[in-house]
C-alpha cells in the first residue's frame, strides 16, 4: 500500500476502515512514526474497490444529507491512492497485519473474534464484548495499570492474549474519565464518590448511519430509550474504569453539531463529610458539624476553583511514556473569555465613559471552537463551579469524539501496548 515495501513501520489493519472513524484514522496514519496503513477492511459491498472512491462517496453523502453549512467533508490523502478495500478473510490469509484497530458496529463483532483467533491483536472501540472481563477496558490516562497487567500476562500466555480484545469505552467516557481521574488522584479530597453527567453529543458520533434530518436539525434528540445505549454504556464504563466511584447518573442527547461532544459533569467527593465551609474561618479548633470527627490539624475545606483548575492542569500520568498520539497536555482548562475592554478613552474623559456596560461574556468551552487541542487528543475543561448546592464541583468538558473518543482511543491503546511490550526487561 503506497510504497509499503520500503516502509519499516509496522502495518496495521483498519477494520471498519471505510466508516467515518476509519476514514479519519487513515489521515492520522499518513505521518505516524511507528504504524503504517496495512489494510483497509470493509464490507462485502466495498471489498476490492478503490479506497479513494469509497472514501469520497461517503463524505459527499454526509454533506448532502446534513447540508454544507453544517458538515465539512474530510479530504482523501493522496498517499493512499493505490489502496483498495480488503475483506477480513484477505487480512487473515495474508498474515501481514498482526495488529488491527477496529471501528465496527457491535452486530459485526464476530469479525474481531475471528481476527483474534487468527493471532491478530485487536484494539477496538466497538461495544462488542466491551464488558467481557477477559477483555481489558482501557483509557491509559485513567487506568494505566490495566494494560500494564494485561501485557504482563501476555508474556505468560501468548495464545490467550491473542484472543483478548483491548477495548476503549464510549467516546464520552474516553474524555470524562480523564477529567475524573485528575480529581480522583487528589488524596486530600478523598476520591470521587458520585458523578452526574449530561451529554450533548455531536452527529458524527453516529457516523455514516445518518439521522433523519427532521430529528436532529434545529432540534435536541434524547437518546434514552433509543437503539443507542449511550447512557447505559457510560455508566457501566465509568464504574469499571474507576471502581471507587459509587454512583453514576447519565443523561444523553444528540445536538446538531458536526464534531465535538459537550458534557456537563458534576462530582461529589468522598471527603466532603469532613470539610469545613470555606467561609467558616472562625473555627480553628475541632468542632462543628463538619469537623467533629477530625483531629487537630486535619481539617480540610471544600476545594476552590483554583485548586480544581490546578488538579486538571498538572495531570500527566503518562509523562514517562513516549507515545506518538499522546497529547503533550491531557487537559486544557479554558476560562471564560476575557471581558470586553472599553476603548472609550482614559478615566479623564469622565465616569460615563468608564461605566459603559460591557457586553456579556461568551460561555466556554464550545465544541466547534475547543475540540481540536493537541490534534483532538486533549480534552478541554471550562465552567468550573464550586458553588453548586448539590455537588462539590461542576464543570464542562469538550471531547473530540472522532479523535480522543474514537480512533485516538484505539490508537493510544495500541501505542501503549507496544511500548509496554518492548520495554520488558
Amino acid at each position: 500500500n503506497g510504497g509499503a515495501e520500503h516502509d519499516p513501520r509496522e502495518p496495521i489493519a483498519i477494520v471498519g476502515g471505510t466508516g467515518y472513524v476509519g476514514r479519519s484514522v487513515c489521515l492520522h496514519l499518513v505521518n505516524h512514526p511507528t504504524f503504517r496503513l496495512g489494510a483497509v477492511v470493509g464490507s462485502a459491498a466495498t471489498a476490492g474497490k478503490p479506497f479513494s472512491s469509497v472514501f469520497e462517496k461517503k463524505e459527499e453523502a454526509l454533506v448532502e444529507h446534513y447540508g454544507a453549512d453544517l458538515w465539512k467533508p474530510q479530504a482523501f490523502p493522496q498517499e493512499f491512492m493505490s489502496v483498495r478495500v480488503s475483506s477480513v478473510e484477505e487480512v487473515i490469509a495474508k498474515r501481514e497485519c498482526r495488529v488491527a484497530l477496529s471501528f465496527i458496529a457491535p452486530e459485526h463483532g464476530e469479525i474481531e473474534d475471528a481476527l483474534g483467533a487468527a493471532g491478530v491483536k485487536v484494539f477496538s472501540i466497538s461495544p462488542h464484548a466491551r464488558f467481557d472481563p477477559a477483555n481489558p477496558l482501557s483509557v491509559p490516562e485513567a487506568n494505566p495499570e490495566t494494560l500494564r497487567e494485561a501485557v504482563s500476562l501476555s508474556f505468560a500466555n501468548k495464545e490467550e492474549d491473542a484472543k483478548s480484545l483491548v477495548k476503549s469505552p464510549n467516546c464520552v467516557t474516553c474524555g470524562v474519565a480523564v477529567a475524573l481521574k485528575a480529581l480522583d488522584d487528589v488524596k486530600k479530597w478523598g476520591g470521587v464518590r458520585d458523578v452526574a453527567i449530561t451529554t450533548f453529543q455531536s452527529l458524527s458520533g453516529r457516523g455514516d448511519a445518518k439521522y433523519p434530518r427532521e430529528l436532529v436539525m434545529g432540534n435536541v434528540y434524547p437518546l434514552k430509550g433509543t437503539v443507542e445505549r449511550t447512557g447505559e454504556y457510560q455508566k457501566g464504563e465509568l464504574k469499571r474504569l474507576m471502581p471507587g466511584v459509587e454512583r453514576v447518573s447519565v443523561g444523553a442527547y444528540r445536538v446538531p453539531v458536526q464534531k465535538g461532544h459537550l458534557v456537563d459533569v458534576r462530582v461529589r467527593f468522598k471527603g466532603r463529610s469532613a470539610w469545613v465551609p470555606r467561609d467558616d474561618d472562625s473555627q480553628d479548633d475541632v468542632g462543628g458539624p463538619l469537623g467533629e470527627r477530625l483531629c487537630e490539624g486535619e481539617r480540610e475545606r471544600k476545594p476552590t476553583a483554583a485548586e480544581i483548575k490546578a488538579a486538571f492542569e498538572s495531570f500527566d500520568p503518562l509523562r514517562d511514556a513516549p507515545l506518538p498520539s499522546k497529547p503533550a497536555r491531557a487537559i486544557f482548562v479554558k476560562p471564560l473569555d476575557e471581558p470586553f475592554v472599553s476603548s472609550a478613552g482614559p478615566a479623564s474623559l469622565g465616569a460615563s465613559a468608564r461605566l459603559t456596560p460591557a457586553p456579556p461574556r461568551l460561555g466556554t468551552p464550545r465544541p466547534k471552537d475547543d475540540c481540536e487541542f493537541e490534534n483532538g487528543m486533549a480534552i478541554c475543561v471550562g465552567n468550573i463551579d464550586v458553588e453548586d448546592d448539590c455537588f462539590d464541583v461542576a464543570f464542562c468538558v469538550v471531547v473530540n469524539n472522532v479523535a480522543r473518543g474514537a480512533w485516538g482511543a484505539a490508537m493510544l491503546n495500541a501505542e501503549y501496548w507496544s511500548y509496554l511490550r518492548n520495554r520488558k526487561p
